[in-house]
């Protein structure tokens, strides 16, 4: 297994977040996944690879940090005063990239939730058709993206 070094892995990071989705949807799913769908798709893909590139840099940084550390063989206090701060950076940044994972998760996860749980899965529930599935798609789309402070990515 060839391990991508970071410039390289993020490069293409880079590329796959700024390559639209495109993808052209057969009929009758294209009646719910229209090009407004489609862009807000886009918009959370977006924001959730620009994450998982930051959360890849930091786990950079704690190995570059962690080399400095094993390399260190002066004593000098200000070398070890300064990579301490390094560390203690890394450290609080990490903790925001953590805990901002487990927001996406639990935000994504919730959303599909609350989304399964209107459709009307058995025969005796009213469904007001495609138009209803429609604006429930959407409406639960826009919901996500507000979630993540992304509504002003909304097309609609």
């Amino acid at each position: 297994v060839q391990r991508m070094s970071c410039p390289t892995a993020c490069r293409n990071t880079l590329e796959a977040e700024e390559s639209a989705l495109a993808m052209q949807v057969p009929s009758p799913v294209s009646s719910i996944i229209d090009n407004d769908a489609i862009a807000k798709y886009n918009a959370l893909r977006s924001f959730i690879i620009r994450h998982l590139r930051v959360e890849e840099q930091m786990k950079q940084a704690w190995r570059v940090l962690v080399r400095l550390d094993r390399g260190q063989t002066n004593n000098d206090d200000s070398e070890k005063g300064a990579l301490r701060r390094l560390h203690v950076i890394r450290s609080e940044v990490g903790s925001s990239c953590s805990a901002l994972s487990q927001y996406i998760k639990l935000t994504l996860q919730a959303s599909w939730q609350a989304f399964v749980k209107v459709l009307p899965l058995d025969s005796s529930s009213y469904f007001g058709g495609l138009q209803q599935l429609y604006e429930m798609h959407h409406s639960n789309l826009d919901q996500v993206l507000t979630s993540f402070f992304l509504s002003d990515c909304n097309p609609g």
